[in-house]
């Protein structure tokens, strides 16, 4: 069990003042089995919104800025207590064994597996584990794969980049390693989602996995090659990236928008 205290930041600034802008955030950490969350969300401008629930359980804040502004800012703070050990048991949606556009598999990613698979086999037989057809030894080998596979390369991909792009490029960051590795798992048949959220230390927002295994989602970060602990904070759950992105709206006006991240997790006393 970990105590964390954390702040969460975004400034977009834009050129041109906009108004009418609606919109909707998905940056308050959840609050479920294992994560107990107090946190503020504070806007500016200032401006009331709604705290909603959208189908995958994520908590977001929808709202309206109606005169024109030049900066919009959102911060999320407060506390956590995460404990991974009290995950309790439950059903994996058939949703999560599924490709979607963005987790498809392709015939050269249909190799790599086989091949992954042969890899692990014979890791395996030489380390003399247990049975390598467990669902864990599968999502490890798979993790392990991924993060040996792909370059971490800030600015080689956008959010708009598929599993497939990826896998032909070689490399991406944490959103990509993150839908590679749930395609790769779902093509074995493992339920297996995305997760958003932060981890200790300063810098921005992380992407992970998590996969069904006997009966229980666990965590595995492909971009680091670990499994995902306390250390997590975990903002929000889906499909793949699509399912989980911190902002969308819409807005009055056409302008050229600079947008500024910066979070910090520490351990809380």
């Amino acid at each position: 069990m970990k105590k964390l205290s954390f702040t969460y930041k975004t400034t977009v600034e834009f050129a041109e003042p906009v108004e009418q802008h609606d919109f909707v955030l998905r940056c308050l950490p959840r609050t479920c089995d294992f994560q107990v969350v107090r946190a503020r969300l504070n806007l500016e401008p200032s401006v009331n919104f709604d705290v909603q629930r959208d189908s995958f359980g994520n908590d977001i804040a929808v709202g309206s800025i109606i005169p024109e502004h030049s900066m919009f800012s959102y911060q999320i703070s407060g506390t956590a207590t995460v404990d991974r050990s009290l995950r309790r048991p439950v059903e994996a949606h058939p949703l999560f064994r599924y490709p979607t556009p963005r987790t498809a598999m392709t015939p050269a990613m249909k190799e790599f597996l086989a091949d992954a698979a042969a890899a692990g086999m014979r890791s395996m037989v030489m380390d003399g584990l247990g049975a390598a057809g467990s669902t864990l030894f599968t999502c490890k080998n798979l993790m392990h794969q991924v993060y040996d596979l792909m370059e971490y390369k800030p600015g080689s991909t956008t959010v708009e980049t598929t599993a497939q792009q990826a896998f032909e490029q070689r490399c991406g960051v944490c959103q990509d390693y993150a839908q590679l590795l749930i395609a790769l798992l779902r093509a074995c048949n493992i339920p297996a989602r995305y997760a958003s959220g932060i981890t200790l230390g300063e810098g921005v927002s992380h992407a992970w996995v998590e996969a069904h295994v006997d009966g229980t989602w666990l965590g595995f970060d492909p971009t680091h090659n670990i499994m995902v602990d306390d250390r997590y904070l975990t903002i929000a759950i889906g499909r793949d990236w699509a399912d989980c992105p911190v902002e969308r709206g819409t807005m009055q006006g056409f302008t050229e928008q600079t947008q500024t991240v910066f979070m910090q997790v520490e351990e809380a006393e």
